[in-house]
């Protein structure tokens, strides 16, 4: 079964998605508050530079491998295993739906903003804010992608006939 490409692109789903959980949580957390107390001790000028500088920086890290993650949850509408039940790709599918339509319409502009030199604590406190519907995201995706692992899984684990041992 390991060898099929159903049990491969859901391995890879499973991988990026716990990936991409740690990364963004990470990322959101410390480097959104991080960049709160930068604030303090650069001019918006400086913290643009700083900003623009850095942020390509996250796109190996965080950006590709989200992608990575989105194209495997869509692979998923023709490798999905049998035992995970439909509903679950569904809700992922729409986490990921969520995620993307929230940081285009609001992080991607917001971040640029900051490049543009408009440093703000209004600005960043808006950035966290509306993180949060990628935070909301995650927080769906997660549990209902454990839940998909352990259906598929549990043939694995758990073998339908165990051998028993008797004592002498």
């Amino acid at each position: 079964m390991r060898s099929t490409p159903t049990y491969r692109v859901f391995l890879l789903y499973l991988l990026l998605t716990f990936y991409c959980f740690g990364a963004a949580m990470m990322s959101e957390i410390v480097e959104y508050l991080g960049w709160r107390d930068l604030g303090a001790y650069l001019s918006p000028a400086e913290f643009a530079q700083w900003h623009a500088g850095a942020g390509p920086r996250a796109l190996p890290v965080l950006v590709l491998p989200m992608v990575a993650a989105t194209l495997a949850a869509l692979s998923l509408l023709r490798y999905l295993p049998a035992r995970v039940p439909r509903w679950c790709l569904w809700v992922a599918l729409a986490c990921h739906a969520l995620a993307w339509i929230a940081t285009l319409r609001f992080q991607v502009p917001l971040e640029m903003q900051l490049d543009q030199g408009n440093y703000s604590p209004a600005l960043l406190a808006e950035l966290w804010r509306t993180d949060w519907l990628r935070k909301l995201a995650f927080l769906i995706e997660i549990p209902v992608v454990s839940y998909m692992a352990v259906r598929f899984f549990e043939a694995e684990v758990v073998p339908s006939a165990s051998p028993r041992f008797e004592e002498n």
